[in-house]
């Protein structure tokens, strides 16, 4: 369904990045945009003129579509060409399409940055516990680019590996080379 990934506030608290790892074509379900939607009166407007309605703690409750809401706005696909990056404020009203291509999946590194200094909104960047501080926007790059060459991602399976099987210890673990 159509959503912001978090509520309205006069400081954006939280930026997203889809990078293609391979084309995203229509019939593959691209992300739906509808830009400018990030405001306080989109975000009203949105839920029927009460801005409240978007403020749930617990992030269980599914809006009611307004569709006079929904005509009335601009729609913008994500239909991106492989190591194409769709960079977000995660107020802006979005959803997933459906993915009607007999066999191809949607591929895309996703990550989410939180400002630290925003407070009182309960949104998370995407970062693993394991990965913080152990990646610069470079490496992630160099990553990014390995694999959209066909390469492999070495470090981050190395990161995956020691969050997902640390060692005995509790140290990082390794991941054999093949």
């Amino acid at each position: 369904p159509l959503h912001p990934d978090t509520p309205f506030t006069p400081q954006p608290s939280l930026f997203a990045a889809f990078v293609a790892l391979q084309d995203v074509e229509i019939e593959m379900g691209p992300t739906v945009y509808l830009p400018g939607t990030h405001t306080k009166e989109q975000h009203t407007a949105f839920y029927g003129g009460n801005l409240a309605v978007g403020r749930d703690p617990v992030g269980t409750r599914t809006n009611p579509i307004n569709e006079e809401y929904l005509a009335s706005r601009p729609v913008k696909l994500g239909l991106l060409r492989k190591g194409d990056v769709a960079l977000y404020n995660q107020q802006v009203l979005h959803c997933g399409s459906a993915n009607e291509s007999e066999d191809r999946v949607r591929r895309q590194f996703y990550i989410s940055v939180r400002d630290p200094a925003v407070k009182g909104i309960k949104a998370r960047a995407s970062m693993r516990p394991a990965y913080l501080g152990k990646l610069s926007l470079g490496e992630v790059r160099d990553e990014l680019k390995a694999l959209a060459d066909g390469g492999a991602a070495r470090r981050f399976a190395e990161l995956y590996a020691a969050d997902v099987h640390p060692t005995e210890d509790g140290g990082e673990g390794t991941v054999a080379d093949e």
